[in-house]
């Protein structure tokens, strides 16, 4: 936790602070919605995405949605109706329904996770791109691929046993990632990359209070699910536009920790 907190104080002074702007204007708004898919599912109350690209073509209704979401992110308030989700079941083979081949994700409120999407997938990683955060491990990129890694892996295989050193390499699988962040330092995380509080505030005071619905093939259910401990609910959820951008962050600074006590791999090349 140490080291992780001097990471992100490292990081901060690097990164200006509320640097990422999170005035969502309608162009934006409408620049989202006018290339989103209508089929998506989402939303449980029903204002699903047929809604906000019909709205997109309206001066008016762009308007107001754009500024709706602009005054929550800045004053850090949560929506009664953002903070209810459809938890969904889906395939991960087709025509297979083992519950061990299928992926749980949470379908949250439209408008909410379209906010998320240009605040931390677009502007946050934008900043982190911007001041060359963004380490070489991290293959989650733009126009990056699987096979990257696959082949950093292979060349560090031929590397090791060409030059015959000792080394050791785990294969392990971050099960479950972005539902296993802890909000204290996702948000110490964002804020270091130049997201304001007030919005990071908003979105994970939603998701810690979040009531998960369910829905089947008979439908969605009356009751939910919710912690009701004083330890609210954590992680930031699969499905919400955040969380690769979220994980991204949180993993260079976890990735930078190690690299200062000397874990990893540094090679030299003798020419």
């Amino acid at each position: 936790t140490k080291e992780l907190c001097q990471e992100c104080a490292r990081i901060r002074r690097i990164v200006p602070k509320d640097s990422v702007c999170i005035k969502i204007t309608k162009e934006d708004h409408r620049g989202h919605w006018q290339k989103a898919k209508e089929e998506t599912s989402s939303s449980k109350s029903g204002r699903h995405f047929g809604h906000y690209k019909a709205g997109s073509l309206s001066d008016y209704i762009d308007h107001f949605h754009a500024l709706k979401a602009t005054l929550i992110l800045h004053h850090g308030l949560v929506l009664e109706r953002w903070s209810q989700g459809l938890s969904v079941m889906l395939q991960k083979l087709f025509g297979c329904s083992l519950i061990t081949k299928l992926r749980s994700i949470l379908l949250m409120e439209a408008d909410f996770n379209s906010a998320n999407k240009q605040i931390y997938g677009i502007r946050m990683l934008g900043n982190a791109r911007r001041y060359n955060l963004m380490p070489e491990e991290i293959y989650s990129e733009r126009n990056r691929m699987a096979d990257d890694g696959t082949l950093t892996k292979v060349l560090t295989y031929d590397i090791i046993r060409q030059t015959q050193r000792p080394a050791g390499i785990a294969s392990v699988d971050a099960d479950n990632c972005y539902d296993r962040i802890a909000h204290a330092i996702a948000s110490l995380a964002f804020q270091a990359f130049g997201v304001p509080s007030t919005a990071a505030e908003s979105m994970l005071t939603t998701i810690q209070e979040m009531k998960f619905f369910l829905r089947t093939g008979f439908g969605d259910s009356t009751d939910f699910e919710s912690l009701r401990f004083e330890i609210k609910t954590q992680g930031l959820c699969q499905g919400n536009g955040a969380s690769p951008a979220g994980w991204a962050v949180v993993s260079i600074c976890l990735i930078n920790a190690h690299k200062k006590k000397g874990h990893g791999g540094h090679f030299i090349c003798p020419i």
